[in-house]
Order: structure tokens, then C-alpha cells, then sequence
């Protein structure tokens, strides 16, 4: 039955996981304005491409000048390989401006450090401090999804659905891709598949691999076996086109 493939497609929607992580760094890289300095542009430019360790290079240079720049801590803990060594980065970065453009970025950083590393009320800690500090950052939605992700992953289903559920409805598209998950997982954690089913069969989802397994559970929690087979099969496609398109394009 092909809904006890169901497992292997959750496991890349993970709350805590690599795949928030990335559509989170490409949000802090908006939110950390640019300052203008040749170094920093090239250094974006280099982690947009992928090349960290470029990156890293140019931001050590540009910091042994200006060791309290916000910006480039902020940018030198993106380009950072080693975890814990990215957190020292952030926290320099907020030490250095604590209520500059910088320092939600910092915050969420941190923040999502901790939820990785099993500390969920530390990490709802640090995003709240986003969320009420910074109201007007653009940042501070996205903390609002780390704390319906800490809530979740606290084991407070209820606590993320309320938490998530009013992004849904945002403007960005990559917000509410990012959101859709979340909420869904908090609703089939919280005996609600039900009410996960509308959303999570809406044609703007058609070829997300990922919300057509979450989908396929929720049917199949609700007792419509063929429908979570459907939707299992239509996951595998998903996510066999998206393989086969990143093959192509790194030709």
C-alpha cells in the first residue's frame, strides 16, 4: 500500500530541520540590509552561488578591519560550516548592534540553533523577543512560524495550530509555502487531519512533494485509503520531476 511510503517523504519536513533552515537563510539574507561595502556585496554574492567558503574568506578579511560590523558577523555566520562556531558569529553581531536591522537576524539565528539542538522553549524564547521587539521587521512573521515550529515540536499541537494558522493567509508565497507544513503537521499531531485536508489539497500545492505526503496522511487518518494512495503516488512524481529538473539545471 503506498501510504506506508508516507514516513520517508515526512522526514524532509521535519519542523526542526535542514529545509526550514534554508528558506529561513534566504530570508535573513533580505533582512540583513546591505551596507554597501564592496566586500559584502561580493560575500552575498558568493553565498547566493553556494560558494561558502569563498564567502568566508572575504568576510574573514573585511572583519580583521571591522571586527563589530553587525552585517558582516551576520553574513560570516551564514558562510559558516560548523554550527555551534556560526552561533559565536551571531552572538557578536548582536553584542555589536541590539537593536539595529541586524539584530533579528541574529536572534532568529540563535534561535533556530536551539530548536536543532533539542532546546524548543529556549528557541520560542529568543523568537518572541523577535516578534515583540521588532514588530515591523520583516523577520518577525518568520519568528512567528519558530514559535508555532517550537510549539510543535514542544508537543503543544494546539499552541502551533494557533500560533501558524494566521500565516497562511501572508503575501509571501515563500512564507506560506513555509507555513502550510507546519500547520499541517500540528493538525495531524492534534487529532485534526480533517481540517488539514482543504488547504493542504488547494491546486497552489499540486507538485510540493513534500505537502502531498502530509496530505496523503491526512487522508489517510481520516479513513480514505484510496485517496492517501493517490496522493502518496502523486508525492513520488512530485518528487521525481523535481529530481530530474535539478539534474537538468546543474547540466
Amino acid at each position: 500500500m503506498a501510504v506506508a511510503a508516507i514516513p520517508r517523504f515526512r522526514a524532509g519536513l521535519d519542523v526542526s530541520g535542514a529545509w526550514v533552515m534554508l528558506v529561513l537563510s534566504m530570508a535573513c539574507a533580505a533582512e540583513a540590509a546591505p551596507s554597501g561595502q564592496g566586500p559584502l556585496v561580493e560575500a552575498r554574492r558568493f553565498l547566493a552561488e553556494g560558494r561558502q567558503e569563498d564567502a568566508a574568506a572575504v568576510l574573514d578579511g573585511w572583519l580583521r578591519g571591522h571586527p563589530d560590523d553587525p552585517a558582516a558577523l551576520v553574513e560570516r555566520a551564514r558562510a559558516e560550516f560548523d554550527a555551534a562556531r556560526s552561533q559565536d558569529f551571531y552572538r557578536r553581531a548582536l553584542r555589536a548592534s541590539p537593536t539595529g536591522p541586524t539584530a533579528p537576524v541574529a536572534l532568529n539565528g540563535i534561535a533556530e540553533f536551539s530548536l536543532a539542538s533539542g532546546s524548543p522553549a529556549n528557541a520560542e524564547r529568543l523568537a518572541r523577543q523577535i516578534v515583540d521587539g521588532f514588530p515591523s521587521s520583516p523577520q518577525a512573521p518568520w519568528a512567528t512560524l519558530l514559535v508555532g515550529r517550537a510549539r510543535l515540536v514542544s508537543g503543544d499541537a494546539e499552541g502551533a495550530i494557533g500560533e501558524v494558522q494566521p500565516l497562511l493567509d501572508a503575501r509571501d508565497p515563500v512564507l506560506r509555502g513555509a507555513a502550510v507544513p507546519v500547520w499541517a503537521q500540528a493538525c495531524l499531531a492534534g487529532g485534526r487531519a480533517a481540517d488539514a485536508i482543504p488547504v493542504l489539497s488547494a491546486p497552489a500545492w499540486a507538485s510540493d512533494a513534500g505537502i502531498l505526503a502530509l496530505l496523503a496522511e491526512a487522508y489517510a487518518a481520516t479513513g480514505q485509503p484510496a485517496r492517501a494512495d493517490e496522493a502518496c503516488a502523486r508525492a513520488a512524481d512530485a518528487r521525481e520531476a523535481f529530481a530530474a529538473n535539478s539534474l537538468s539545471g546543474a547540466r
